[in-house]
């Protein structure tokens, strides 16, 4: 029996585990399992076991084609941006003040002064490997590379797996989706690398694009699932921001500059691994973040948005997957490798129906 296997999500088919993020001091993060719940800014992790999907194929299975879309590496903050700059400098301004107070120990690290760097919206260095490292297990767990010639690259995939073969890895025109093929592609083809050809969909004929579809829509807008975000910040973060406050009297940390805190979390393990930030807020409070985001990116690529739209703009994608699966054109690839973003896997997961669960809530 053959199958092709389609990779929408990092189901738990590799070994993916990158470091353990540590706290500030080098140590073990007590937090780390949360990291996994930072919704999609959460560092890359293997996918929870799912009950009744194996790791392993069945004995009489053989795979012949293999569809992966893939999401960027961490990135730069991008609305965030402002949040935590805004921080930054609310403790800049109260330096003296934090010199002088006596601190709870996982708030030490403010009398050593707390620096910000990351490029906004850009692939970070952690993003980098990443993307590296899933390429190389992607070929540990599926393919053995043979180089046959010039000008063709053959896959032979391991144990029961027939040929699969590509030389075109596509994205977005977006620099950090575009970084993100790249990375992927050194780790997954290596030393051949320089044989593959790299593709925006701004280089495909189609009109619009089933990666980024919403592109095509004007009507498409996420204003309304930031507002429901912001709906929700505005009932969770209060709370935490007074107690910062209490145990930062005189500071004046206000509710944007904690939520530039709890964003300097995730933001601060996608630039090197660590954030003093994390061991600050409880695993609850990481908890209500992530809702933030799962009311976020449900507004703009689930159903919970106006007039759903997701599956509709999701509809290219599947419309492009069925295509491929029954070879409808007559040239379809054994082997697609291509990256978008979040609302990427999102809207066809829509169409699909395997995101529709129960009606989030912002109370």
């Amino acid at each position: 029996m053959y199958l092709p296997l389609l990779h929408l999500l990092q189901l738990p088919l590799s070994r993916l585990n990158p470091g353990q993020p540590v706290a500030a001091n080098g140590q073990s993060d007590s937090h780390h399992t949360d990291y996994k719940n930072l919704a999609t800014l959460s560092p890359y992790h293997d996918a929870p076991n799912i009950p009744g999907v194996s790791v392993n194929l069945p004995d009489d299975c053989t795979v012949d084609q293999v569809i992966l879309l893939h999401r960027h590496g961490s990135r730069g903050p991008v609305f965030e941006q402002e949040f935590i700059l805004g921080l930054v400098e609310t403790l800049d301004s109260a330096r003296d003040i934090i010199q002088a107070t006596p601190l709870p120990p996982n708030l030490q690290f403010l009398k050593q002064g707390y620096e910000y760097q990351l490029v906004p919206q850009e692939l970070t260095i952690v993003g980098r490997r990443e993307l590296f490292d899933h390429g190389v297990e992607y070929v540990s767990l599926y393919v053995d590379i043979v180089l046959a010639c010039m000008i063709l690259i053959f896959f032979r995939l391991a144990l029961r797996y027939p040929t699969l073969s590509t030389d075109v890895v596509v994205s977005t025109p977006i620099q950090r989706v575009m970084d993100s093929s790249y990375f992927f592609a050194q780790g997954f083809f290596g030393s051949i690398a320089g044989n593959v050809t790299f593709r925006t969909i701004t280089d495909l004929d189609d009109p619009v694009s089933w990666i980024n579809p919403w592109k095509s829509c004007p009507k498409f807008s996420g204003h309304q699932s930031h507002q429901a975000a912001l709906q929700w910040a505005d009932k969770y973060v209060l709370p935490i921001a007074q107690r910062l406050d209490k145990l930062v009297p005189g500071v004046d940390i206000s509710v944007n500059d904690t939520r530039g805190a709890l964003y300097a979390c995730p933001f601060d393990l996608a630039a090197r691994n660590h954030s003093p930030w994390c061991n600050v807020f409880s695993t609850r409070e990481l908890q209500h973040l992530e809702y933030e985001f799962d009311l976020l990116m449900d507004g703009i690529s689930g159903h919970a948005s106006r007039g759903d739209p997701g599956p509709l703009l999701g509809a290219f994608y599947v419309k492009k997957l069925i295509e491929r699966l029954t070879n409808a054109t007559g040239d379809a690839e054994s082997l697609y490798l291509e990256f978008g973003h979040d609302t990427s896997i999102l809207l066809p997961m829509s169409t699909m129906g395997l995101n529709k669960l129960v009606a989030i809530r912002t109370e």
